[in-house]
Order: C-alpha cells, then sequence, then structure tokens
C-alpha cells in the first residue's frame, strides 16, 4: 500500500489516502511509457512546414535555348533550383507524423505513470476549498502551501468543478486536466501532481 499525503482546504496534513499499487500493474512499465510519451508529442506536431519544389513553382518546362553552338553553359527548365525564381532543392514538405496507441495501451500507460508518480513521492490529495465564483489567489496560495519548492504542478479535479478549474487554469506553471481527460503524458510532464479527493475517488473507482 502507497500512503498518499492529504491536506485540507487550508493546505494543513490531513489522514493520508492509501491506494494499492497491485491495482495500478504492481509494476512501472517504462518502455510502454516511452511509447505512450512518443505518441502524445508526436500529435502534438503542428506541421506546417512546406517549400515548393520545382514541380511546384511557376514557370515553363521548356529548354531555354539549344544544347550548343549558343557559347554558354547547357541549361534546361528556367524552374530549376540554381536559377532564380526556381523551385527549392530537396524541397520540405509536410509529413504524417500521428502515432497511434491502443486504448488499452493508452490506460495501461496512465497507471504506470501514476504509479511512478506515487512510488517517488510526487503525489498528493486535498480538499478544494468552497469557491462560489474564481478565486485566484486562493487556489494559488493553496498550492503554494503544499508544494512550496515545486517547479509545475498538474491540478486533477472533477468535471464539474468550474470555479475551481477558472480559478487555476491562469496560474503559472500550473496545468489542470479533468480526471475523465487524465493521461499519462499529463502525469509525467509536471514535477508534481495534485489531485482532488473527489478526482482521486472517482479515479480508484474507475479502477475498480
Amino acid at each position: 500500500m502507497i500512503r498518499v499525503p492529504a491536506f485540507n482546504a487550508e493546505g494543513v496534513p490531513a489522514e493520508p489516502v492509501e491506494i494499492d499499487e497491485a491495482r495500478l500493474g504492481g509494476v512501472v512499465r517504462y518502455e510502454l511509457l516511452r511509447q505512450a510519451v512518443a505518441v502524445y508529442e508526436a500529435r502534438r506536431r503542428v506541421g506546417s512546414v512546406h517549400t515548393r519544389s520545382r514541380s511546384e513553382v511557376a514557370g515553363s518546362g521548356h529548354k531555354l535555348y539549344r544544347q550548343k553552338g549558343t557559347g554558354m553553359a547547357r541549361a534546361g527548365s528556367r524552374r530549376a533550383a540554381q536559377r532564380r525564381g526556381g523551385g527549392v532543392a530537396f524541397a520540405l514538405h509536410n509529413r504524417v507524423t500521428g502515432l497511434e496507441l491502443p486504448r488499452k495501451a493508452r490506460r495501461a500507460a496512465l497507471h504506470s505513470a501514476l504509479l511512478v508518480r506515487l512510488q517517488d513521492g510526487e503525489v498528493a490529495a486535498v480538499e478544494p476549498p468552497e469557491l462560489p465564483e474564481p478565486r485566484t489567489r486562493t487556489v494559488a496560495a493553496l498550492l503554494g502551501r503544499i508544494f512550496p519548492d515545486a517547479p509545475s504542478c498538474l491540478l486533477v479535479i472533477q468535471p464539474n468543478a468550474d470555479a475551481l478549474y477558472r480559478s487555476a487554469r491562469n496560474i503559472a506553471r500550473v496545468s489542470v486536466c479533468r480526471v475523465c481527460d487524465l493521461n499519462a503524458y499529463a502525469v509525467l510532464r509536471p514535477h508534481r501532481v495534485l489531485f482532488t479527493r473527489q478526482a482521486m475517488a472517482a479515479f480508484l473507482e474507475g479502477l475498480s
């Protein structure tokens, strides 16, 4: 059993949450994590590079002048790469870099990512403060008390916690993710992971 530190809405330590590591696979599958990160990063690429080759620029493909008898070097199409207005040699084009990972593999990668974070003591749970409306200062102060030295943090919340989402989304180096959208890349990227108690209960219920 792994004991996850927990905090109340004021950032004071509370009763920790116990998680059975066997429910997350028991062992960390590092090769699967490597594949998952490669897939997520490949799908984030925009792929907007494009330069025109000699087949895409405007101009005739007719030979400029006869081969012999002019006293000049032989020449072909005006669209050749060495001529002004010609195409680019070895022109770069957009490539399809989107990779795929099966649904079960994505789920197993998420479990391994969370397990390695739990084993390193980089996960905590918190009772979210009551926010009738967005209060960024309140949430920022709470995160500062829980993780005072963490360069970055992921806050995992319930889907219906709209005020909490709007309070934390514009804090520097803090990313917010709903528990239903959680993935291995989101868990591995920041230095710390903070679950609300409701989000952690929903995640653990999904494991069963």
